[in-house]
C-alpha cells in the first residue's frame, strides 16, 4: 500500500448522544490520499453476512445506501440496476473483474475506470449466553431459526470502504461496531432499525474520513425525494448463490403473493396511496410520489432517452450527463405511455 495511505487505530469509545452512553465503536480508519477523486461512485450490493439475509434484504439495504448517497454526495451513481455481479456479494474485491460493469461503460457514459466502488460488509454476533430469552412459539425444528430463538442482543460490525474500480486497491475505509436488539421492531415497518442505524452511521463516518475522495464537483439533479424505486425490479433481483423474492414465492397462491407484495410497500414507501401501489407493483420503473417538474404524482418513469430506469440514481445520472439539454422520459400516466421532456434539477413540490 502507498505510504500516502495510513491506518489509524482508535482505541477510545466514541459516544454519540443518539446512541446512549455505550455508543458505537469506530476504528480501523484508513485516511485517503488528498489528491485522489471519485469521478463516479459504484454502489455494490451490501454484503449481509447474517443468518437470515435474503436477496430482498440485500436489495433493500443497497437501496438505502443509494438513497443516502443521493442526498449527501454529488457524484453520479452506478448501482446494481446497471450491471451484474459474477460472485456472491461478500466475495467482490475488484469491480472490473467480479462484475460485468466494463461491458456497460459505453451505455453509462461515465469514466468507469476512474470510478470508485463502495463496499459494505455487515457481520453479526448474537449474544446467546448473555440474555438467552427465546420465543417458544417458534420451537418447531423444521422452521428456520429466528432472532428471537437466539436471544435479544446482537453485535453488529459494519466494515465500509472505497476502492478503485480497476484494480480493487482500497483507498479509504473504517469499521463501526454497535450493539443492537433485533426484536425491537414495529410490525410492517423497518425489520432491523438497528441495522439501518449502523449502515447510515458508517456512511456518515466514511464521508468524514474520505472527504478528499468525494470532493469532485457535481450537481445532483435529484436526491430521490418524492421518487420510489421499482419494486418489481427489486423482487426479481438476486446475487449469485441466492434466490430472488420472486423465485422464493413462485409456488404461492397468486392472491397471497399479491398481498405479500403490496405489504412490502409499507417498508419501501410508507403511506403510499393504494392506487399508486397497484400501478407501481405491475410496472417496472421509478414511481413519482410527489409532483416535480413536469412529472405528476402516480407517474411511472420507465425509460430515459431509450434506456430503461428502475432507480432514482439512474434518473439523476442521466440528467447530470445531459446538462442543460435535458432528457426525454417515457412515462406511464393514467394507463397510457407518453413522452415527457425533463430538465433538472427535479425538486419535489411542497407537501400541503
Amino acid at each position: 500500500m502507498s505510504k500516502t495511505f495510513r491506518w489509524l487505530a482508535i482505541a477510545s469509545l466514541l459516544t454519540l448522544a443518539a446512541c446512549g452512553a455505550s455508543g458505537p465503536q469506530i476504528s480501523e480508519i484508513q485516511a485517503p490520499d488528498a489528491t485522489a477523486h471519485a469521478k463516479a461512485l459504484i454502489v455494490l450490493p451490501v454484503a449481509l453476512a447474517m443468518q437470515e439475509a435474503t436477496a430482498l434484504d440485500i436489495a433493500m439495504r443497497t437501496d438505502q445506501v443509494a438513497r443516502w448517497l443521493l442526498a449527501h454526495t454529488p457524484q453520479p451513481l452506478i448501482g446494481p440496476g446497471d450491471f451484474s455481479i459474477l460472485h456472491p456479494v461478500d466475495e467482490i474485491g475488484v469491480v472490473s473483474a467480479d462484475t460485468d460493469i466494463i461491458n456497460h461503460a459505453q451505455d453509462l457514459q461515465l469514466p468507469v475506470r476512474e470510478a470508485m466502488a463502495l463496499h459494505i460488509l455487515v457481520t453479526e454476533r448474537r449474544a446467546t449466553n448473555v440474555r438467552d430469552i427465546q420465543d417458544v412459539r417458534n420451537a418447531d425444528p423444521k422452521k428456520q431459526p429466528t432472532f428471537r430463538q437466539h436471544g435479544l442482543e446482537a453485535h453488529l460490525r459494519t466494515e465500509i470502504w472505497l476502492s478503485d474500480a480497476l484494480r480493487g486497491r482500497r483507498l479509504a475505509g473504517l469499521v463501526v461496531e454497535l450493539t443492537d436488539d433485533p426484536t425491537d421492531v414495529m410490525p410492517g415497518g423497518d425489520p432491523r432499525p438497528g441495522l439501518t442505524q449502523a449502515i447510515e452511521l458508517a456512511l456518515t463516518q466514511l464521508k468524514e474520513v474520505a472527504g478528499p475522495l468525494l470532493a469532485e464537483t457535481g450537481v445532483r439533479q435529484t436526491t430521490g425525494e418524492g421518487l420510489v424505486d421499482s419494486l418489481p425490479a427489486t423482487l426479481a433481483w438476486a446475487p449469485p448463490g441466492k434466490e430472488s423474492w420472486n423465485q422464493v414465492n413462485k409456488n404461492k397462491d397468486e392472491f397471497m403473493r399479491d398481498v405479500a407484495t403490496l405489504a412490502l410497500w409499507d417498508r419501501l414507501a410508507p403511506g403510499l396511496p393504494d392506487k399508486q401501489r397497484v400501478v407501481a407493483a405491475k410496472n417496472r420503473g421509478v414511481l413519482v410520489r410527489t409532483a416535480q417538474g413536469p412529472l405528476q404524482p402516480g407517474d411511472v418513469v420507465t425509460a430515459v432517452d431509450g434506456h430503461p430506469v428502475v432507480a432514482a440514481y439512474q434518473l439523476d445520472r442521466a440528467l447530470q450527463a445531459a446538462g442543460g439539454a435535458g432528457v426525454h422520459a417515457l412515462v406511464l400516466r393514467g394507463g397510457a405511455v407518453t413522452d415527457v421532456p425533463l430538465h433538472g434539477p427535479l425538486v419535489p413540490a411542497p407537501t400541503p
